[in-house]
Formats: C-alpha cells, structure tokens, sequence
C-alpha cells in the first residue's frame, strides 16, 4: 500500500507493507522506490546515521570473511559485479554495520537496488505469489486424453517463466509438448492405460542465489493422472 501526502514538502516512510510520502516532491519517484525497499523487502537504510539494525537482509554486523565463513547475510553474492557500478562484498557505515554496496538506493536517492536487496525483493514477493496462476484442467484424475495447460503468473518484459513437462517421472516426448500446454493423445497411450503428468514452473532470474528458496517457493508443480 502507498499512502500519498497533499504537499511538495520532502519526506517518505516505509516498512510492514506501507509506504508513504509526499505525492508533490520533486523526488517523489526516488522517494516511493526507496520507501518500497523498506515496505516490500524489510530493507534497511544503508546510510551513516541509520539505526544500527542487523535484521534486514542487506545490513550486517559481521565483515566479509565472516560472512563467507558462517554463510551469512548475503554471502552467496560475495564479490559479484553489482548493477551499482562497483563489487559485493561488506563496505562499514558510519553505524558500525557492513552494506553491500559502496552506494545504492537504499543509501542515496535515485541509485539502484544492489544484488541483495534485488534478491531480498524477490523472495518477498514469492512469499505471497505462487508461480502457478491457474490450470486448465484442475490437477486430479482427467478421463480421457485432452490438452493440459498451465497458466504461470506472468512477468513484466521478455523473460517469463519456465515450463517443464514429465510423464511418469521422465521429460514429456516433444511431440506432445506446446510450451505451456501438452497434448496427451500425442503421448501414445492405449486404451485404458494411465499415466502420471507434471507441470514445473520456475523462476529462472539470475537475480537470486538461494536455490533453495527457488526450488521451495520460486518453482510451482502441477500433475494430472490421465486416464486414456
């Protein structure tokens, strides 16, 4: 939720799924982005004067060494190049905690989301949204051979999600597979026979490390026991 402010003075607040700020600043654009990395992320502010606060994903109280040893934090994207413009790895605020970044949007207004924050957004997202919007038809027995679709949430631009197909455990011959439909009477079945059918949806954005969350949460299933 976005709460607006009827005035062009400067100022914006965020966090447990609220943001506000004020609709008439000339940074009000920079502001809602910043705001939505606290509301949507739990993201904390990477500043120097900022409560000295580890429980967000992109602050830490522990160096780069320590997070690479315990697994810590965002260690999984130690040294990586980051949209920023510089590398990950633990850089001190003035707070005495450890950013990410040299810089980014949630330390100065108009930057961008580090490596971190970009992941933190998105499990936080995939924890109310399953990949799977729909199926058509619904998961359970399907009498008779006919077509099976899935319907995966879809994303903003190019990339969308993956579709895997299987029968009986083992990939889905191409004859049958349409990408986010099968047609099972392409599968060779005979009379009478069954055969177990499964859907995988899957987010494949490289802006996340954790592969067991996107197993968990970012990877939707689906199967139908067809009867022929």
């Amino acid at each position: 939720m976005v709460a607006l402010a009827n005035s062009d003075a400067y100022g914006g607040e965020g966090g447990d799924g609220l943001a506000t700020l004020s609709a008439g600043s000339p940074q009000a654009d920079r502001i809602v982005q910043h705001e939505f990395g606290h509301s949507v992320g739990g993201l904390g502010d990477e500043y120097d004067a900022a409560p000295a606060d580890t429980n967000h994903p992109n602050l830490s109280g522990a160096d780069a060494a320590t997070m690479q040893r315990e697994q810590l934090k965002w260690w999984r994207w130690l040294g990586a190049a980051d949209p920023t413009g510089g590398t990950v790895g633990a850089y001190p605020s003035g707070n005495g905690l450890y950013r990410p970044t040299q810089d980014s949007i949630m330390r100065t207004l108009g930057g961008v989301y580090n490596l971190p924050s970009r992941e933190a957004l998105i499990e936080a997202l995939y924890r109310e949204v399953w990949p799977v919007d729909r199926t058509e038809p619904a998961p359970g027995v399907v009498e008779g051979t006919r077509a099976l679709r899935v319907f995966p949430v879809p994303l903003v631009g190019a990339r969308q999600l993956v579709v895997g197909w299987t029968v009986d455990g083992r990939p889905a011959p191409a004859r049958a597979v349409h990408g986010d439909w099968l047609d099972s009477s392409r599968l060779g079945l005979a009379r009478g026979q069954w055969a177990q059918v499964g859907a995988t949806v899957r987010d494949t954005t490289p802006w996340l490390r954790d592969e067991a969350f996107r197993g968990c949460r970012m990877t939707g299933r689906v199967s139908w026991a067809v009867h022929a």
